[in-house]
């Protein structure tokens, strides 16, 4: 009850007509609240408190906007229904506002486009905002192209939009406007693969790109020399290990002679997303070809040999299983559209945790 009362207390607050420095105290107390608990169960249930929040993203004042954008990562961290109530007030205006701080700020010293990436982030969870991010992509509310360009900048306020553009890629619309073959927006990812300043921005990135490679019809875009994503899901797995000269020269270029310190990616998640990402790209048999002609597999053998978590040698086994095995017949040439009864996805999964525990 104390609680209740101390929210309606403070609700008259929490608006843009409040005297800044009242208003500042208003969100630093709906902060704390957010922190607990009890204090978001109490706003979850808090319509009019959830709406007031969302109002005061646009508040002029930078200390009580961080505030704000902070709270919304408190109630967005792990609730579904406190992100569907954030996103239903004024038909998604706290996406739009969300992307638009992302976009219209950004200097090297200012946090708030990191808060409102790690916002998007969370509430991008959800894929019914996914959804309404796009189709106010399809209005012309903003574009796509900003967050992917904002998210090449080099500094530490967009690391989290590589999470944020990792759940959009959820929706088949997001993707195949990632891999227009006239806007190429893709290809603009494909360097970050390797940004070594964070390791939440390769995560998201690598995660992109994996949902990209489960459309089949892009496959042999995007094993072309027109995009060559081959080589940028490859070379953070590759290690400073010297081939015999005949199998150098059978790797692509930008994997030859790499140098004596080369270090593989250190993240085994991401290790293990940039084999399933080539793993998919094996679903037909032309990309399985493409991607033998590359001669990869060496690339593959070595980590195997390197690898010392379980289930990513496990995700490096499976694939070269792929490269090195032979064709299956034609009828089922086709991996992705192939039902594996319930029965034999069980063998194959006791089979992987067998092997998993075993060593």
């Amino acid at each position: 009850m104390e609680l209740r009362n101390a929210m309606n207390e403070l609700l008259p607050f929490l608006s843009a007509s409040t005297r800044p420095d009242l208003r500042a105290v208003a969100v630093e107390t709906l902060l704390g609240l957010t922190t607990t608990t009890d204090g978001q169960a109490l706003i979850k249930t808090r319509d009019d408190v959830i709406k007031k929040l969302v109002h005061l993203c646009s508040d002029s004042e930078p200390i009580i906007l961080k505030g704000v954008v902070r709270s919304i990562i408190n109630l967005s961290a792990d609730n579904e229904e406190t992100v569907s109530k954030l996103v239903s007030v004024d038909d998604g205006s706290l996406l739009s506002i969300l992307v638009h701080l992302i976009e219209g700020r950004g200097g090297a010293k200012d946090e708030t486009p990191e808060l409102a990436s790690m916002a998007l982030a969370n509430v991008t969870r959800l894929l019914e905002c996914c959804q309404i991010i796009y189709n106010k992509i399809k209005s012309g509310s903003f574009n796509l192209e900003s967050l992917v360009t904002c998210s090449c900048r080099d500094f530490g306020s967009f690391d989290y939009l590589g999470m944020v553009l990792c759940n959009l890629s959820q929706l088949d619309e997001i993707r195949r406007e990632l891999m227009n073959k006239d806007t190429k927006l893709i290809k603009k990812l494909l360097p970050l693969v390797t940004y070594k300043k964070s390791e939440i921005r390769r995560r998201g990135i690598v995660g992109t790109l994996r949902n990209c490679c489960f459309d089949a019809e892009f496959h042999g875009w995007l094993l072309s020399d027109d995009v060559d994503v081959l080589t940028a899901l490859v070379y953070p797995l590759a290690g400073p290990e010297e081939f015999d000269e005949d199998e150098m020269q059978k790797l692509p270029l930008e994997l030859q002679y790499l140098d004596d310190d080369k270090e593989r990616e250190p993240d085994p998640q991401i290790r293990k997303l940039l084999i399933e990402a080539v793993n998919l790209l094996c679903a037909r048999k032309h990309g399985r070809q493409l991607i033998r002609q590359k001669n990869v597999y060496y690339i593959y053998r070595e980590l195997h040999k390197w690898e010392p978590v379980n289930d990513v040698r496990v995700a490096c086994e499976n694939l070269v299983d792929i490269l090195i095995g032979d064709e299956p017949d034609p009828e089922y040439e086709n991996l992705d559209e192939i039902e594996v009864p319930t029965d034999l996805q069980q063998k194959f999964q006791k089979m992987d945790a067998d092997l998993l525990n075993n060593e």
